[in-house]
């Protein structure tokens, strides 16, 4: 007799979660048909896209120090 009415609590349960999914459903589906409908229903501008050029060769300062003084001095400071 227990395990009746535990299987009794239990479809009842799960009929009750089964309804609950239905409703959410139905209640998405609704919104997802607004959105569709406030998209179709205004003009949006596109934007125009922007093709960016990327240069073949990057032209890069040499990696050498430049050990030549900027000035000459004629005592040197050394």
């Amino acid at each position: 007799m227990e395990n009746n009415t535990y299987r009794d609590v239990l479809n009842e349960s799960v009929k009750q979660l089964r309804e609950a999914v239905h409703e959410f459903l139905k209640a998405a589906e609704e919104v997802w048909q607004e959105i569709k409908d406030f998209f179709e229903s205004h003009d949006f501008v596109e934007t125009p896209k922007v093709k960016y050029h990327v240069p073949v060769k990057v032209s890069m300062q040499d990696q050498v120090l430049n050990r030549k003084p900027l000035m000459a001095v004629a005592r040197s400071r050394c």
